[in-house]
């Protein structure tokens, strides 16, 4: 009986610690998707021009990109708790001055700022995972992690549409602002374990830039975190791919409406999030990186069915009519699916084998990941809005090239150690 209490309360504690961690990695999607309907009334009342509302956008993946250079080695020096506090704060009053801004290079420079301090709630949760649990565990912990993070984006672009039903664009920042005060409350719950300075005393009397530099030099020379943090990194190529061209393929050459596609974008997103459980589920019978490379050959084999289904269908969708079009939308949105599905399984499980030896520089080794990720990121969603639009080809390609990438990583990767999985905090 009193094992099974103990059972019972260890599962709570991890249902609490993962709720928590989430809350803290929303704040991306809560400050992205929720404003994404405002952008056409933001540009009319900034009396700015057309398309220069999606700069805001751009502001923020760079801000977030260099915001976690700084993030990950300060958590590792101070601990993790007042960095995210400081964040969270920052992050907040940076929305209040993006809910105030007069015009558009206003809004630029406070998104920049909110984005540079929103980073401090994306590498913490990974870092503080790492803290409690690694290896199957970790993973484990990832994919829950991912339940709490997807869910978000499903919501907040209705919520966001309904608040503009009935007040301006800017009380959306001031709800960002708002979350970000509650999150700061938030900070009280962090575990002290993931909050202690895992720093010896000789680092703290280094330059602090000196001392940054040699803890990424440090992080770099792991054998685990070269291979799996590159797969870790090569995510970013799909994520912002398929934001970036899905609405050109689906709105312009199959005809959805956009309440269509959201509803496409809504049910693609809950088989994502259904694939991080089950290999949640799966993490309890296989290995990590098992699974990392047995995802990464059905991915690559899902991307050529891919790019042999968009080049057949290119011609069509190009010249033909519209109901012709839609002849090829359930072999193009099918493929385009499993793909997705088989790639969301890659992500919880590399970053787990990535952080595995970083006991001491989780923060570090999460924040170069991640920075890396968004900027390739960013460099991919360019490449797709310079790419011929109106065909699939240009993301099949990349997505082919992407996952054949992740597969060598993921063979050419080290196996971790064999040990014996405990049950995460």
């Amino acid at each position: 009986m009193q094992k099974m209490h103990q059972k019972e309360s260890r599962q709570l504690s991890t249902i609490f610690f993962v709720l928590l961690m989430g809350s803290f990695v929303a704040i991306a999607p809560v400050s992205t998707d929720i404003y994404l309907p405002a952008l056409p009334a933001m540009e009319t009342d900034l009396h700015a021009a057309a398309g220069s509302g999606a700069l805001t956008l751009s502001a923020w993946v760079l801000g977030v990109a260099i915001g976690q250079l700084l993030a990950g080695p300060l958590m590792d020096r101070f601990g993790r708790r007042m960095p995210l506090l400081v964040g969270t704060l920052i992050y907040a009053l940076a929305s209040i001055g993006c809910a105030l801004s007069p015009s558009m290079p206003f809004l630029y420079f406070f998104r920049l700022i909110a984005a540079f301090f929103a980073a401090f709630s994306l590498v913490a949760p990974q870092a503080c995972i790492r803290d409690v649990a690694k290896g199957n565990d970790g993973a484990r912990l990832l994919s829950r992690l991912a339940l709490v993070q997807g869910i978000v984006p499903l919501l907040a672009p209705a919520i966001g549409g309904m608040i503009l039903e009935y007040m301006s664009w800017r009380v959306l920042f001031w709800a960002m602002a708002f979350y970000g005060f509650f999150s700061a409350t938030l900070v009280y719950w962090v575990p002290k374990n993931t909050s202690k300075n895992h720093l010896d005393f000789e680092t703290k009397k280094e330059n602090i830039f000196i001392s940054f530099f040699r803890m990424y030099c440090n992080v770099c020379r792991d054998r685990f975190f070269r291979y799996y943090g590159m797969i870790w990194v090569l995510q970013g190529i799909f994520i912002f791919s398929y934001l970036s061209a899905a609405p050109s393929i689906f709105e312009k050459s199959f005809g959805l409406t956009p309440t269509q596609y959201g509803i496409l974008f809504g049910a693609t997103a809950f088989m994502m999030i259904l694939m991080t459980q089950v290999n949640a589920v799966l993490l309890k019978k296989f290995r990590t990186e098992f699974l990392l490379r047995a995802s990464g050959f059905i991915g690559l084999f899902l991307a050529c069915v891919f790019l042999i289904t968009s080049f057949l269908s290119s011609d069509t969708l190009l010249h033909g009519a519209m109901a012709d079009r839609q002849i090829w939308f359930l072999p193009v949105a099918g493929t385009l699916l499993f793909l997705l599905c088989a790639f969301v399984m890659l992500g919880p499980n590399a970053c787990a084998c990535a952080l595995y030896s970083q006991g001491k520089t989780a923060g570090t080794a999460a924040s170069l990941a991640g920075s890396g990720l968004y900027l390739i990121g960013f460099l991919s969603s360019l490449l797709m809005g310079f790419a011929p639009q109106g065909t699939s080809v240009p993301l099949a390609i990349i997505f082919l090239f992407a996952m054949g990438l992740q597969l060598a990583f993921a063979l050419k990767a080290p196996s971790l150690p064999q040990e014996e999985h405990k049950e995460a905090l």
